[in-house]
């Protein structure tokens, strides 16, 4: 915001500007539910983020040319597309939010999900300090430029690992969609132990196995698992 309104911006315009952010924020929510009815989900978050991508694209390359390089181009213009990209990109970024807080909801057993999410909010919060500490570093508005191409730089990255996760790992040669079931176990005093994937059958049946010769499972369901083993 301070260096739109260094390079010329009107304060009006830059307000609205956020207006808008939020309005297309909202966009993104609606795009997103089409979008996940006619992919899986983990595809969702892959191109939503690599959308995000994109229309930073041009902030950074715009950033780099004119003060990166020197080239010779419009103070205003230049704040001018980095108003509308990110303003108009945020979109994709709320899109790629709900593909990613519904992929933790889906594939982590429930015990998990404090734990991921607190891991997750403490790295959020971790990078928002480095902005704010290269902030201070490149304060001038000559070096502006820098903290777009680094911004742009992990954004970029965050869409690589997606994109290798997403191959590798979320979308099975096999299977349209994925899903991942967990069985929690407890003991006598209802505490939770362990989750288990009753996929992977000879692993399942091992643990159960090691549980039940320590006399912890209360549970009369689980007596037909015993007896098969």
């Amino acid at each position: 915001t301070a260096y739109l309104k260094t390079v010329g911006i009107p304060e009006g315009l830059v307000g609205a500007s956020m207006g808008l952010g939020a309005v297309f924020g909202l966009v993104g929510t609606v795009i997103f539910r089409p979008l996940a009815s006619c992919m899986p989900l983990a595809g969702v978050g892959f191109v939503t983020i690599w959308l995000w991508c994109a229309f930073l694209a041009p902030c950074a390359l715009v950033a780099l040319i004119s003060d990166g390089l020197g080239a010779s181009m419009d103070t205003q213009q230049r704040g001018y597309v980095i108003l509308i990209c990110v303003t108009v990109g945020r979109m994709w970024l709320w899109a790629f939010d709900l593909a990613e807080t519904q992929l933790l909801q889906q594939m982590l057993p429930e015990s998990q999900r404090g734990r991921v999410s607190a891991a997750q909010s403490s790295l959020g919060t971790l990078f928002t300090l480095c902005v704010y500490g290269l902030s201070v570093a490149f304060h001038k508005p000559s070096q502006f430029w820098i903290l777009v191409c680094v911004s742009f730089g992990f954004v970029l990255l965050g869409s690589v690992v997606t994109s290798i996760w997403t191959c590798c790992c979320a979308l099975p040669s096999n299977k349209d969609t994925f899903e991942v079931q967990f069985l929690e176990l407890h003991d006598n005093d209802g505490d939770y132990i362990c989750d288990y994937d009753p996929n992977i059958e000879e692993d399942f049946e091992n643990e159960i196995f090691e549980e039940v010769k320590r006399n912890r499972f209360t549970d009369p369901d689980m007596d037909d698992e015993v007896e098969s083993i």
